[in-house]
């Protein structure tokens, strides 16, 4: 069964790789918060990431695809807030010596994690393709091995980005990393636009 694993680890690291939302939002969290926030966004993250993934083994995708108002309301809401988290990271200062564990940033990090991974129905639509489509070739007894290799790319994935990061930040100067938080916050931004965009698109066609 190690090869079931090993096969759902490839498919789970093809689905996250890809730069999106949440690498940025992990990113982000890496080069500017200290190591307890840096890591604490990745497993939430992670933990968003392997739901979105169970999500779509058993094809959500299928559902969003049926009623069709379902995607609209998410394209709608996920770029909101994703514009919203861009326009917030643009215009934040580097804190990387801001050790406060307070738990009111702690919360938003859950909430901000889920937003980004479950409000935007076009990695809910991919994911169902690319996981739901292994679910046919697959035994009973070997999903389960698929579905662990797969929620460990997420967890690899993500630790690495929040664990190795750090040793590349402290080598650059605050005014670099304020700089990579205007690239980051921007593409948000410009991800947020292009989901509310194609909202008012659907509704208008």
């Amino acid at each position: 069964m190690f090869d079931i694993y090993l096969k759902g680890l490839s498919v789970g690291l093809a689905y996250v790789a890809p730069i999106g939302v949440q690498n940025i939002f992990v990113i982000n969290a890496a080069i500017k918060k200290n190591r307890f926030k840096s890591i604490y966004t990745a497993l939430v993250v992670a933990f968003f990431d392997i739901a979105l993934s169970l999500c779509c083994f058993f094809g959500i995708g299928v559902l969003i695809t049926a009623f069709p108002v379902i995607e609209k309301i998410m394209l709608f809401v996920g770029g909101l807030v994703v514009a919203y988290i861009g326009k917030t990271i643009f215009f934040s200062r580097n804190d990387n010596n801001d050790d406060s564990k307070d738990t009111s940033q702690e919360r938003n990090i859950i909430a901000s994690a889920f937003l980004v991974t479950f409000m935007n129905p076009q990695a809910l639509i991919d994911g169902t393709m690319l996981f739901g489509g292994n679910i046919s070739s697959l035994a009973d007894i070997q999903r389960s091995y698929f579905i662990m290799g797969s929620a460990s790319a997420s967890l690899l994935w993500f630790l690495s980005i929040a664990m190795i990061l750090p040793f590349f930040k402290n080598k650059i100067g605050g005014n670099a990393i304020n700089v990579i938080n205007k690239i980051c916050g921007l593409y948000l931004i410009f991800n947020g636009l292009s989901l509310l965009y194609r909202s008012i698109e659907l509704v208008i066609l």
